[in-house]
């Protein structure tokens, strides 16, 4: 992903992403304009830098276990 469409992700889903969808935005691979991502375990949000200039911060909604039904 390009920095702009990080960016337009990030502001559909109100910079508040489920597990899946921070795996998917901090992956170097995928995008490797991130140059530092950081975690701030105390209230549970990203911060992410990009080479190009680009600055995010997103939170991480709580992992929420299915209930299994017998």
């Amino acid at each position: 992903m390009y920095s702009y469409e990080i960016d337009n992700y990030l502001k559909e889903r109100n910079y508040y992403l489920n597990s899946n969808e921070v795996l998917l935005i901090t992956n170097i691979e995928l995008n490797p304009q991130i140059s530092r991502i950081t975690y701030n375990p105390e209230y549970n949000f990203y911060e992410m830098y990009t080479y190009d200039g680009y600055y995010f911060k997103f939170g991480v909604k709580p992992y929420v276990r299915s209930l299994r039904k017998d």
